[in-house]
């Protein structure tokens, strides 16, 4: 599609965004549960000055009876609190990440006064989804001036288990990738046309990015340092890679201004969870890298290598003059090897391995597909058929979603949960007893989902003494029938006390005796219990 029609979405691409969105919700559908992080998005945006669950407590959440009531405060906002963004910065201050992100959760939560939904959430991704495939397939058609090209590009991401593992985790990555994309494609447009309504959007999407996720900044560097270079070396435009650079410094000084926390953030971060594992080699950190990105970009991948082999071929074969169909606009380079730079540098430097935060450069990396589909074209690849792309676009679809769907299905969808939550509410009126340390309420929070399903909890310092908690515990399970089974949580982290100690405590203390182990979670073991008074 060229000329006048260049900028007119095609039936191809309207039909290709569709399948991806119905494919997006249905996996929203599915997802049953929340992962511990999830359970922080809602309580950091809602929860009015108590950015966790302890902060309500002074920080010291044990020996403490906590009713069901309090719980739901911590995730929903409840009336006369809504639009109250400054208890979410407060509220971030006290976290790792800057703001952005949750003051849009809240925002939606304040016309949804007492609700508590995975729908808020994921609504909300559904959104940043949407916009994210539509500006990666703007992007691409500007860069390659190639319809199929562009349609291939976003269904190698919007399909990929890497972007549906972003769509269904309530975090601000979907956002941050829908920032990312958008600052890729606002350089080309300021690159094209050098209106200044482009240096404002510059501003706009850079400080949006870094006051949503920190690392933002690691392609955002990246990306201005490339095309700097290109204006001063290539270019000789130093007025025009001065002023970019300008814009980009002063958002960053502005997110700084707007948020000032980060400074102690930066200085002074401390794990909720457990202490910091010794950091593997540097070999071993690129070797998991690209096995994540084989596994969660496998079709994205599998398409690459195909397309690489269809150009090598068909530049062997000397159909066409290489030099000339091989031509792309620089700024494609620009963008894309970043993006690659970026998940490296994040995935080996970063402190904290794991793939979600590498998520919003993937959607850029996809562009190598368009690269590799325009190449082919090109060549004349494709000129035999005119449905030899559609048929490539929807080949590309189907196997994306078959390998999300059977070999590598998307995380953070939680299927453990439901059964979690149905033996939590076959013991909701019994009573409840959480071992969890002082000053680390991460496990309670992980089993928030099913904890909200009870009436009350106890709650027992999981590092002792406990006889100091015995009078409280007492008078705790006295307010339930004689001889009701006694749910028991205990934290599992590295620093606790083994689960023994505290269910020969209860058995000494208490005659209460294990009568299953319930289930196995990250951070905690759940038991049921029972009187042994009268036993032989």
């Amino acid at each position: 599609m060229q000329g006048k029609n260049a900028s007119r979405p095609s039936l191809l691409f309207v039909l290709a965004f569709a399948a991806a969105l119905v494919v997006g919700l249905a996996f929203c559908i599915a997802k049953s549960g929340y992962f511990v992080d999830e359970i922080y998005s809602y309580g950091l945006s809602n929860s009015y000055y108590f950015p966790f669950l302890k902060s309500a407590y002074d920080d010291d959440i044990t020996g403490k009876v906590i009713e069901r009531d309090a719980l739901l405060e911590y995730v929903q906002v409840d009336e006369g609190q809504q639009f109250t963004f400054d208890s979410v910065f407060y509220n971030q201050s006290k976290d790792v990440h800057p703001p952005l992100y949750y003051c849009v959760v809240h925002l939606v939560s304040s016309f949804l006064p007492g609700v508590f939904s995975k729908w808020i959430g994921l609504a909300i991704n559904l959104v940043f989804f949407g916009l994210t495939l539509f500006f990666l397939y703007r992007l691409s058609r500007e860069l390659f001036d190639d319809e199929a090209a562009a349609v291939m590009a976003m269904l190698a991401y919007g399909m990929s288990q890497a972007c549906l593992s972003t769509l269904v985790l309530i975090r601000m990555y979907m956002l941050m990738s829908l920032l990312t994309v958008l600052l890729a494609y606002v350089v080309l447009r300021l690159h094209r046309s050098g209106k200044p309504a482009w240096y404002v959007a510059l501003f706009a999407v850079a400080y949006c990015g870094m006051l949503t996720q920190y690392l933002f900044a690691f392609y955002l560097a990246l990306l201005a340092a490339a095309y700097v270079a290109y204006l001063v070396l290539r270019r000789r435009e130093l007025r025009r890679a001065g002023v970019f650079a300008v814009v980009v410094v002063v958002a960053g000084l502005a997110m700084l201004a707007t948020f000032p926390a980060v400074f102690e953030q930066m200085t002074n971060v401390t794990d909720r969870f457990a202490p910091v594992e010794a950091t593997p080699s540097l070999a071993y950190l690129v070797a998991v890298a690209f096995k994540y990105l084989a596994l969660s970009c496998f079709v994205m991948c599998a398409t690459s290598l195909v397309l690489v082999a269809c150009v090598a071929w068909r530049m062997l074969r000397g159909h066409v003059a290489a030099r000339e169909a091989l031509r792309v606009d620089p700024l494609a380079w620009i963008i894309v090897v970043p993006a690659f730079a970026a998940y490296f540098l994040v995935r080996t430097v970063w402190g904290y391995h794991d793939e979600r935060y590498t998520f919003s450069v993937i959607p850029l990396m996809a562009l190598l597909v368009g690269m590799l589909v325009a190449w082919a074209r090109g060549l004349g690849a494709f000129d035999r058929s005119r449905v030899l792309a559609p048929s490539c676009c929807a080949l590309v679809a189907l196997a994306s979603l078959a390998m999300s769907v059977a070999v590598v299905p998307p995380n953070y969808m939680m299927p453990q949960d439901p059964e979690r939550t149905a033996f939590a509410q076959e013991h909701a009126s019994d009573p409840v007893l959480y071992f969890v340390s002082t000053y680390r309420d991460a496990a309670m929070t992980n089993d928030y989902e099913q904890l909200v399903e009870y009436g009350s909890i106890c709650t027992v310092n999981a590092d002792g003494p406990y006889d100091e908690s015995l009078s409280l515990v007492k008078d705790y399970l006295a307010r339930y029938p004689e001889g009701s089974p006694v749910v028991v949580y205990i934290q599992t982290y590295s620093t606790s006390p083994d689960p023994s100690v505290m269910l020969d405590w209860l058995s000494g203390s208490l005659g209460l005796d294990v009568s299953s182990l319930a289930y196995e979670s990250d951070l905690s073991e759940t038991y049921v219990l029972v009187s042994n008074q009268g036993k032989e």
